[in-house]
């Protein structure tokens, strides 16, 4: 927390076996702050670190329903094949709020 009340907040997700078509609906997981921002969260940020899939990375990465205490992580596939379930691996975020 900065002096003029500005919270960052930062942490990672993990995910696990995205469905094997692309573009399906991919998955959702729910992210809760460290800290519930008393105000408004007014920024969120999520990039993919790494796919360790067996296919390399081929998935995107956003959220929706960002509140004070969290937001949902979905995690997309963008090209099919492979066996399915088998794309994971990481994302970090960071978020900014008052």
């Amino acid at each position: 927390k900065l002096p003029s009340g500005m919270i960052i907040q930062w942490g990672s997700i993990v995910f696990n076996g995205l469905p094997n078509a692309a573009l399906s609906s991919g998955s959702d997981i729910q992210v809760y702050f460290p800290i519930v921002f008393p105000n408004n969260c007014f920024v969120i940020n999520v990039n993919g670190t790494n796919d360790t899939g067996n296919e390399g990375i081929e998935s995107s990465h956003s959220y929706y329903n960002k509140t004070k205490s969290g937001f949902v992580h979905h995690a997309i596939r963008l090209q099919g094949g492979g066996a399915g379930g088998t794309e994971q691996g990481a994302v970090n975020w960071i978020a900014i709020g008052y």
